[in-house]
C-alpha cells in the first residue's frame, strides 16, 4: 500500500494584505522545514466563503481602508460574531474536507476568524482517521488588549478545543505575560509559542544587516506603459538620475542622500496620501538651496490605464506644483515586492505609514530612522487616536518600543520639523 504524503495547510485571508503576506512567509518556512509534505494554501474569503460574497467582503473592506474610513472598519470588524454564528457551520464543512483529503497534520493560520470551527474539524478528522493534527496560530497584530478581533475567537474555545492550538506570537508590552494571556486569550503559558515575526525573506536579511556608507540601488517594478509614462513624467519634476529597462525603474540613493517612505496601509488612504505629500513640499520649501538631496518613495495601489488611481493623483499634484523643492524628488510606485519594502524602511530617514500589524512586525524589525504613525484624531468622535483599536494597539507598541510618533497631517509641520534638517552625514545600506 501507498503510503499518502503527509499535509501542511496554511489558511489566510484577504482583505488588505497582511494576512497573506504572512501566509507567504510561513509558506516559504513550511517547504524548508517540511520538504517532503504537501503545503495546501487555502484563503478563507475567497476558496471557502464563496467567489459572491467573498468577493463582496474583499471589496468593502478594502474600500473602507483606501478612504480612511475607521468607522467602517470597526463596523466590518463588529459583524465577526455574527459571521461566525451564520457561517461558522459552512466553514467547518470546508476545513473537514479539505482537512480528510490532504492528509493534513499541521495547520498554520495567520488569520483571526473561524477558529472553533477549523478546530473541531480537525477533532473530527482525527477521530476518524486515528492521527493528529496540531494547529499554530500566527498572531499577525503585535500583542495588546487591542487586537481582540484575533483573541476572542480563540477565548471562548472549549476546554478540548484548546488542546491542539498554539499561539505564536511576540512578547507582550508588560512583563506580566501569564495574566495577560489568561484574560486575552483563556490559554495556559505552555500554549504560548514566542518566536520571531512572520516575515518575508528580505525582511529577515536586513533583521541581521548592519547601516555602512553605501549607495543603495533600487529595482522598482512598472506594471504598465502609462503606470511608466506617469512615473517618468513625476521623476521629470527633479534632476536626480535613473533609467528604466523592461519595465524595472533602476534608482539609486547615496549616503549623504535623505530618503522618506510614505506607505499608508497596503490599500492607501488617497486623500490622506496626497496631503502628506504636500505637507513635505511646503516643508522642504523652507530650507536653503544647498541642503542635500531628498527623495520621498510614495507607495500608491494598483493602476489601471485611463483611470485616476493614486499613482496618477500623485502625478498631477507634483507636475502642476509651483515652487517645487529644488532638491525634492517624489519617486510614486504601485504594488513592490519585499526586496523594494524592506531596504527602504531600513534606509529611510523617517517612515509614514499605518500601524497594520505586519507593517508593525516589518517596521519593528528593520526600520532604523523615525517611525511615524498617521492617526485621523482630528476627529473627536473617534476613538484610539482614530484608528482601529487593533492599529491603536500596534502604534503604542511601537511608541512604547521604538519611540515611534502618532501624527495627524494637520499637526504635521508641529510634530516633523526636526525629520528634514540637514545633517552631516548619513547611514545607507
Amino acid at each position: 500500500m501507498i503510503k499518502k504524503t503527509r499535509g501542511i495547510l496554511i489558511l489566510t485571508s484577504s482583505g488588505g494584505s497582511g494576512h497573506i503576506q504572512a501566509a507567504k512567509a510561513k509558506q516559504i518556512e513550511a517547504k524548508t522545514r517540511y520538504p517532503n509534505h504537501k503545503v495546501v494554501v487555502c484563503d478563507l474569503m475567497l476558496d471557502w466563503m464563496g467567489e459572491r460574497l467573498g468577493n463582496y467582503c474583499v471589496r468593502r473592506w478594502n474600500s473602507a481602508q483606501s478612504k480612511g474610513d475607521v468607522k467602517e472598519q470597526l463596523k466590518l470588524i463588529g459583524y465577526q460574531w455574527l459571521s461566525e454564528l451564520l457561517f461558522g457551520l459552512p466553514m467547518f464543512i470546508r476545513a473537514f474536507f479539505v482537512l480528510f483529503r490532504n492528509n493534513i497534520e499541521l495547520i498554520i493560520d495567520t488569520q483571526p476568524n473561524f477558529t472553533p470551527s477549523i478546530i473541531k474539524a480537525a477533532r473530527l478528522v482525527m477521530r476518524l482517521k486515528r492521527r493528529k493534527i496540531h494547529m499554530e496560530k500566527i498572531v499577525t497584530e503585535l500583542p495588546t488588549p487591542y487586537c481582540s478581533h484575533f483573541f476572542d475567537p480563540i477565548k471562548h474555545l472549549s476546554k478540548n478545543d484548546r488542546k491542539y492550538i498554539d499561539l505564536i506570537t511576540f512578547f507582550p508590552l508588560l512583563e506580566e505575560g501569564r495574566n495577560f494571556w489568561k484574560e486575552a486569550c483563556n490559554l495556559p503559558s505552555y500554549r504560548i509559542k514566542y518566536d520571531k515575526p512572520p516575515l518575508r525573506p528580505t525582511f529577515q536579511k536586513y533583521m541581521q544587516k548592519e547601516s555602512s556608507y553605501k549607495p543603495l540601488t533600487l529595482n522598482i517594478q512598472i506594471h504598465s506603459e502609462e503606470e511608466e509614462h506617469l512615473i517618468e513624467e513625476t521623476l521629470a519634476k527633479s534632476n536626480h538620475p535613473y533609467a528604466i529597462h523592461e519595465e524595472i525603474l533602476t534608482y539609486t540613493v547615496y549616503p549623504e542622500d535623505r530618503v522618506y517612505t510614505l506607505m499608508l496601509g497596503s490599500i492607501p488612504a488617497e486623500c490622506t496620501t496626497l496631503r502628506y505629500i504636500k505637507h513635505i513640499i511646503k516643508t522642504l520649501r523652507k530650507l536653503p538651496n544647498n541642503s542635500e538631496p531628498y527623495h520621498l518613495f510614495v507607495f500608491c495601489n494598483a493602476h489601471k490605464p485611463g483611470v485616476k488611481s493614486l499613482l496618477k493623483r500623485v502625478h498631477d499634484l507634483i507636475t502642476n506644483c509651483h515652487a517645487f523643492p529644488e532638491k525634492l524628488t517624489v519617486i510614486p510606485m504601485t504594488f513592490q515586492d519585499d526586496a523594494v519594502i524592506a531596504p527602504l524602511f531600513f534606509r529611510s530617514n523617517a517612515t509614514f505609514t499605518r500601524s497594520g500589524g505586519l507593517t508593525s512586525m516589518e517596521l519593528m524589525a528593520v526600520a532604523k530612522g523615525q517611525i511615524c504613525i498617521h492617526s485621523e484624531a482630528v476627529d473627536p468622535t473617534l476613538a484610539h487616536h482614530g484608528m482601529p483599536k487593533w492599529e491603536f494597539g500596534n502604534a503604542f507598541y511601537l511608541q512604547e518600543k521604538r519611540g515611534a510618533k502618532i501624527l495627524t497631517t494637520e499637526c504635521f509641520e508641529q510634530s516633523c520639523p526636526d525629520l528634514f534638517l540637514p545633517s552631516q552625514k548619513l547611514l545607507s545600506v
